[in-house]
């Protein structure tokens, strides 16, 4: 059995004690385990540690191995744990114990060596080691008194007191107690990841410096982080974003008020615009695909969030640029953007297939129905489909085999399509029964949506909902709700299913209600305090999906009220108070869209699918139009 998970959530790199029957505690074979771990953490911008089984985080030390030590052995074994858990403590990226049971003796001490702590209710700490004659040796005479303060420490060390979650919260001891203590350790993970690197590492090694060494060491340490961090990429673009919005934020003068009213572009306009902006980022950067905008302009690095999924999208808009103006060029990058992407085709890292094939090979099959581009979907239909999970029924995400996200819903039209071109049945029945399960536990009863579901992969039983990019696992993340509305909608085109056109409607519904007409929402409606009024990447979607929502239901009252709402909002986003027309040197289309809020990233800024769907939408509207 392995004593150690690793499992990624994106950036967070989760460590799992894993040996339940023995209340996780901590024998060789474990700290060997974790000393491997922290001394590779590879890309990971976080770490969480968590026990297996749910009754415990770590029981401590195994007391089979203490067992007839002598002292030179017993010496030994604790310089070991200490060492392992000072490195535990000195990495560079944020640690977080998630202490989901009872974290006694060691396995509090290992808890102690994260620089955060959130229990469950149920986690109860102490260090009971005096009740067996001993005294803590991993680290808890040190720790602990510098968490609690040294008269509650010494209390606890010498009567073996054990404290339950609330008391420990009082006490200082942990920094949050919450039901789903995993969840909301990761999404506090996620959160510093998307924190410069640097700045993190200085932070938490400045902090321990003054704590050791004393104020005028910690000091000193402090000065010398904050200039290590002066002039980094990742500064240099906060402080950037950070005026950008200042400067946004300030109230107008007199005379700039009469010359800087927002004006709405015409359609014509907005596509003239769109066009640019693209031509000036494929001359700019050849072959990039990037995924959002710092301060305005394009990120050219990895995606540091999720495995690459969004150079489909900037191909989509080279391929509604070429059918738009018949313009040859157009159609010469499209094609060779294409390429780029064809080799995915049989990626099995990612769940946005979709994505990735459907604006770009999709959107050639469909100018001139070329066979290369028909294979293509075809496999990749193939490659998404394989990502089935058969005892739930659903595709799986990147992040675990026992995660769904709503999402996927907007990338199973690769698969339906990937059916009729082939004949294949198999493989519609397969996008089906994914919208069947997403429609039964991602859409509630009033109509909005689940971020992310979760299940056991052995029986396929639904076990909890949680977020990555909303505010909370029982709120609303609005571009989830965007996907839903889109991919239920594909997935009406598809199969003509009742069941399914009825989901359309209730998501589409839900949105409406909480969005008026020509209005943007924020990242999460149920957030009591968004950083940003708006995300305009949430609204393309919608407008795109509720158009051809439309268009699927011509001539009845619902496609009327759908395409009314849908073209305000196309209108509402053609104005420079959205669109960067009037913003010099903004290099995206749409501003005010957030990638991922809980990791600052791109937030308030320019997204590529926010900018796709946004052309899209155009396309829809100006067929309305005609």
């Amino acid at each position: 059995m392995t004593v150690l998970i690793q499992q990624r959530r994106g950036p967070v790199l989760i460590a799992i004690l894993n040996r339940p029957d023995k209340g996780n505690s901590l024998n060789s074979a474990l700290i060997d385990a974790l000393d491997r771990l922290v001394r590779d953490v590879g890309d990971a911008r976080a770490l969480v540690i968590t026990g297996a089984g749910g009754k415990a985080f770590s029981g401590g030390a195994d007391i089979t191995e203490l067992d007839g030590l002598d002292n030179r052995a017993a010496f030994a074994m604790m310089r070991r744990g200490q060492a392992v858990f000072d490195r535990i403590e000195q990495l560079p990226i944020a640690v977080i114990a998630a202490v989901n049971g009872y974290a006694l003796g060691g396995g509090l001490e290992l808890a102690m060596a994260a620089d955060i702590r959130v229990a469950a209710p149920t986690a109860r700490f102490g260090q009971p080691e005096i009740t067996l004659g001993n005294i803590p040796g991993w680290g808890g005479t040190q720790r602990l008194p510098r968490l609690v303060g040294p008269g509650i420490a010494t209390e606890m060390i010498l009567t073996g007191e054990v404290v339950d979650a609330r008391r420990a919260h009082a006490l200082g001891l942990v920094n949050h107690v919450a039901e789903d203590c995993l969840d909301t350790a990761v999404a506090l993970a996620e959160r510093i990841a998307g924190r410069s690197r640097t700045a993190v590492a200085g932070a938490k090694h400045a902090i321990r410096v003054g704590r050791d060494q004393g104020l005028p060491a910690g000091l000193m340490a402090e000065a010398k982080a904050v200039a290590t961090c002066c002039g980094t990429p990742e500064q240099v673009a906060a402080v950037r974003a950070f005026r950008d919005r200042k400067r946004a934020a300030a109230p107008p003068s007199r005379s700039e008020r009469a010359d800087s009213q927002p004006r709405t572009l015409s359609i014509d306009e907005a596509f003239e615009f769109a066009q640019r902006q693209v031509r000036q980022l494929v001359t700019r950067a050849p072959g990039h695909q990037p995924a959002y905008t710092q301060g305005g302009r394009w990120v050219l690095a990895e995606d540091p969030w999720a495995p690459s999924w969004t150079g489909g999208f900037l191909t989509g808009m080279m391929w509604a640029f070429a059918r738009r103006t018949g313009d040859g060029w157009w159609r010469e990058q499209a094609e060779k953007y294409c390429l780029l992407l064809e080799s995915r085709q049989h990626d099995r890292t990612t769940h946005d297939l979709g994505f990735v094939l459907e604006p770009s090979f999709g959107r050639w099959y469909d100018m001139d129905g070329a066979e290369r581009a028909r294979d293509v979907l075809i496999q990749g239909g193939r490659t998404l489909a394989a990502r089935l999970r058969p005892a739930g029924g659903y595709l799986s995400t990147w992040v675990d085999p026992g995660s769904t996200f709503i999402d996927i819903m907007a990338n199973v039209g690769l698969i339906f399509r990937a059916a009729e071109y082939s004949g294949d049945d198999e493989l519609a029945q397969i996008a089906l029964r994914h919208c069947r399960t997403s429609r039964r536990y991602l859409v509630r009863g009033d109509g909005s949506t689940v971020h992310e579901g979760w299940f056991d992969t052995t029986t396929g039983e639904f076990l909890r909902a949680a977020t990555h990019q909303g505010w909370r696992s029982d709120s609303t993340w609005a571009r989830g709700q965007a996907w839903a509305i889109y991919g239920f909608t594909t997935a009406y085109e598809h199969t003509g299913d009742a069941d399914l056109l009825s989901t359309a409607q209730l998501v589409t519904d839900y949105y409406m209600a909480q969005t008026p007409a020509g209005t943007v929402p924020p990242n999460d409606w149920l957030d009591p305090a968004p950083t940003e009024p708006y995300e305009t990447s949430a609204a393309a979607i919608a407008a795109a999906g509720m158009l051809r929502l439309a268009a699927l239901l011509a001539g009845s009252p619902a496609a009327d009220n759908y395409r009314r709402h849908a073209l305000a909002t196309v209108a509402t986003l053609r104005s420079t108070t959205f669109l960067a027309a009037e913003v010099e040197g903004w290099e995206g289309i749409l501003r005010h869209a957030t990638y991922h809020q809980g990791n600052r990233l791109g937030v308030n800024e320019s997204v590529m699918w926010g900018d796709y769907f946004f052309v899209e939408a155009l396309e829809l509207a100006a067929s309305c139009s005609s």
